[in-house]
């Protein structure tokens, strides 16, 4: 199975950070949902008004009485969401599936169990960790950048190893022999994977039976066997600006007379992609070209 295309550059899909929406904080975690974990809007203090539903930011802000739940159906759900955020682009699947986002917009997915309730998942950049390591070890002068090309494939090949190795495991498994250049771009391409945020549980890159998200489409969204719900109808993809280009909005707003409309308070900006990873993703795909 192949991943999906992403972004057509690095400034384009977040990176996948569990850690800051499961441990960050025991309230902010339960007051964070798959809507909110698929715009990345993660805030530093509990969500006001419970988990944000898609529609709410929009009532609370703009709207009198607008509820986007009285139908948990694909047409409900996708409508709230682009009253939230109108500037987000609906795709089929057809077409979603094949789809390359333009520089600082990533995917997003949608499904639904049909009258009972609505999921979310979104594209990552999980290289985004491999970079953060490369770059903190320079500037401590651990490791120097070297002008061989072999020796700068053996490196990034190393920090995947030690940082995303369940990447490596998996690419290695399901690849015949390759190359190190070869494995190292099989690798950027496989770091493009999908994650998400089970209402206010961890966030995480499995589907329900416990397999990386390589096509949201083909992934197993039935939680029945486990007690939950069969997200068993796939919706549409979401074309998504990342933090640093576009804000999202969920809910969680201050909502009083007092408050500015339209203004999520505390967002966290450092959860979208910067300009030295953009280095490095760029020097992977020129080191893999020749």
């Amino acid at each position: 199975m192949k991943p999906l295309p992403c972004s057509e550059s690095p400034h384009g899909e977040p990176p996948y950070q569990p850690s800051l929406w499961n441990k960050y904080n025991q309230r902010i975690k339960a007051s964070h949902n798959c809507y909110t974990y698929m715009l990345n809007d993660l805030f530093n203090k509990p969500r006001l008004y419970g988990k944000p539903q898609p529609g709410y930011f929009f009532d609370k802000t703009f709207s009198n009485g607008m509820n986007s739940m009285t139908r948990l159906s694909c047409k409900a759900i996708k409508y709230a969401v682009i009253k939230d955020n109108p500037h987000i682009q609906i795709l089929s699947l057809q077409k979603g599936r094949n789809f390359k986002c333009p520089p600082n917009y990533y995917k997003g997915f949608m499904m639904v169990s049909p009258g009972n309730d609505y999921h979310f998942a979104r594209q990552d950049n999980r290289m985004i960790t491999v970079y953060k390591k490369i770059h903190d070890d320079l500037i401590k002068g651990k490791i120097v950048l070297s002008q061989n090309k072999d020796e700068l494939v053996e490196l990034f090949l190393k920090y995947i190893e030690l940082y995303i190795p369940e990447i490596l495991q998996y690419v290695e498994n399901n690849s015949n022999s390759l190359h190190k250049k070869d494995k190292l771009k099989t690798l950027l391409e496989y770091s493009k994977l999908w994650s998400h945020k089970p209402g206010g549980t961890n966030a995480t890159d499995k589907d329900a039976d416990d397999n990386l998200i390589i096509n949201p489409q083909k992934a197993n969204w039935n939680y029945s066997h486990k007690g939950g719900l069969n997200y068993k109808t796939n919706c549409c993809y979401f074309v998504i600006p990342s933090n640093n280009v576009a804000l999202t909005f969920s809910s969680g707003i201050a909502h009083s007379k007092n408050s500015p409309k339209n203004s999520p308070f505390n967002i966290r900006s450092d959860l979208s992609i910067i300009d030295i990873d953009n280095k490095y993703e760029n020097l992977i795909k020129s080191i893999c070209s020749n």
